[in-house]
């Protein structure tokens, strides 16, 4: 009977090592698993922060983007509206300065436009008028070139052509030559202040100093 009893006994410690160690596997395995679902949602968090920061800069570069184009599409409306703008003033110029009077003032700046002529090609100079202008002075060239004279301090001889050129005022100048040109039509004298009233029209009516 003591044999059954130390058998029965050593049956029961073996049943109660097997369910300790179950025990213990099972809390391992228990702890394993939850140190897999915290990793698991660690991860989970990281990817998902990464997403969101991936997100954000993807939103914001869009963001930066569409501002950017929505400046350039801006600006280029507005340096549309300038240069529109600029060109009708120069049409509305042009036009008035070819039915102004050629009256005093109008000899006193046609007079001055000469000067400069004859500064950069010399006292002899052969001068080209529009029509309008040609047949305005024929009969008093003399009091144009006293009044050049009179400016530059110097003894000069304008040519008047019989050619004319294709403007709305001023004149072309031509060394006696014919090698060298100097053009004061005032178109050319528009067209020279072009970039600067560029400038002021931006700066004046858009409050920018300049747009591309």
């Amino acid at each position: 009977m003591r044999v059954i009893g130390d058998i029965e006994a050593l049956v029961e410690a073996i049943v109660e090592r097997a369910e300790e160690d179950a025990r213990a596997l099972l809390e391992r395995a228990r702890r394993a698993a939850e140190l897999e679902r915290e990793k698991a949602e660690r991860e989970a968090e990281g990817l998902l922060k990464k997403a969101e920061e991936e997100a954000r800069r993807e939103a914001e570069g869009i963001l930066r983007r569409s501002s950017a184009r929505n400046i350039r599409e801006a600006k280029k409306k507005v340096a549309l509206e300038r240069d529109k703008m600029i060109e009708e003033i120069f049409r509305e110029a042009l036009e008035r300065a070819g039915t102004v009077s050629r009256d005093g003032r109008y000899m006193e700046a046609l007079s001055r436009l000469l000067v400069e002529g004859v500064r950069v090609l010399g006292e002899e100079v052969e001068v080209v008028l529009c029509p309008r202008d040609r047949s305005a002075f024929f009969g008093r060239w003399y009091e144009i070139e006293r009044k050049v004279e009179e400016l530059t301090g110097k003894q000069v001889r304008l040519i008047l052509s019989e050619e004319t050129v294709s403007a709305s005022g001023g004149a072309l100048l031509r060394s006696p030559d014919g090698r060298k040109l100097y053009d004061a039509t005032f178109e050319a004298k528009m067209e020279f202040l072009r970039e600067t009233l560029r400038q002021e029209v931006s700066r004046r009516l858009f409050g920018e100093e300049e747009l591309g």
